[in-house]
């Protein structure tokens, strides 16, 4: 089993003042060069594909991609901010092109919050909408599994959990909700100040927005945080089984306009002195690499 990641195109159809690419807006892999790898490393049963952007839905040959993913066996998982989405024609395409699993960022529970994230008015709406559209798909029989992200950072950690709660009620029919940090790299990283944020200072909230997630009874995903920041009764075995288990850890085949003939990488966690400890290491998720340097990881903010 292994991870095959592509970051197909640079293109994007908002601006988001924190977006972690380092982007060359016309950078992009060919349909032929994505195809060419997938059997070139005999992608196949088991094998999960990632494709994200830039925008994915914006590359012309997303729907070949899908439809070679599925011809070789393997598991879709496509990253989208959802607008394209909005168009009922165009998440039915997709889906029957072979589109498996969806992940879809949302930043607010309303427009004015969303959009001042995403630098685009009228985002939000099309992005409901978007997400609206693959919710009807799974009514209609399409095996689409959805999930809507929630960015962990300084703008949003606040009101986290009352858009985990709109969420649920909002959208009852997606799969799960993630937790998720922000990588700060391209403009993010320019943004540090707006945008980076301190995990002692910040848990109460992050353990807020969790605790909404499984007491409204949607599963949660939480990639890159580790366990070590839940409350204690989080940590016990009355909400473990509504959290997701983080994938296996196995080399990751990365792809983008910039690498377009590969590198190969371990997807394994990062830790501190005092996850020696801690009887969750075998199973965390642990730190992102890049952000080591900029949150704090002291003691006092974890739970070991």
């Amino acid at each position: 089993m292994k991870v095959v990641y592509f970051n197909i195109t640079e293109r994007c159809n908002l601006k988001c003042w924190f977006c972690a690419a380092i982007i060359d807006r016309s950078a992009e892999l060919s349909t032929a060069k994505v195809l060419s790898i997938l059997d070139r490393i005999k992608v196949g049963k088991g094998d999960r594909v990632i494709i994200n952007g830039g925008e994915a839905t914006l590359h012309k040959g997303l729907c070949r991609i899908f439809k070679k993913i599925r011809e070789r066996g393997a598991q879709s998982q496509l990253f989208s901010n959802g607008i394209r989405l909005s168009k009922y024609d165009e998440a039915l395409r997709l889906a029957k092109c072979g589109m498996d699993y969806v992940c879809v960022p949302l930043y607010g529970r309303d427009a004015e919050h969303h959009d001042s994230m995403t630098g685009t008015r009228g985002s939000f709406s099309r992005t409901c909408r978007g997400i609206d559209n693959l919710c009807r798909l799974k009514h209609e029989g399409y095996p689409v599994r959805i999930e809507v992200k929630l960015l962990h950072c300084r703008p949003t950690h606040r009101s986290n959990p009352s858009i985990a709660r709109w969420i649920i009620g909002r959208f009852p029919d997606i799969d799960c909700i993630s937790v998720n940090p922000p990588l700060y790299t391209g403009e993010a990283g320019r943004n540090l100040g707006r945008f980076a944020i301190d995990m002692r200072k910040s848990k109460a909230w992050l353990n807020r927005t969790i605790r909404a997630i499984v007491e409204g009874g949607m599963k949660c995903s939480m990639p890159h945080i580790p366990y070590c920041v839940l409350d204690r009764k989080l940590q016990g075995d009355e909400h473990r089984r509504t959290f997701l288990p983080y994938p296996m850890r196995m080399p990751v085949h990365y792809f983008d306009p910039n690498i377009p003939n590969g590198v190969r990488t371990e997807d394994h966690p990062r830790w501190i002195g005092e996850c020696l400890k801690c009887r969750y290491k075998i199973k965390c998720p642990g730190f992102i690499p890049q952000n080591l340097g900029n949150i704090n990881t002291d003691k006092s903010a974890l739970n070991i």
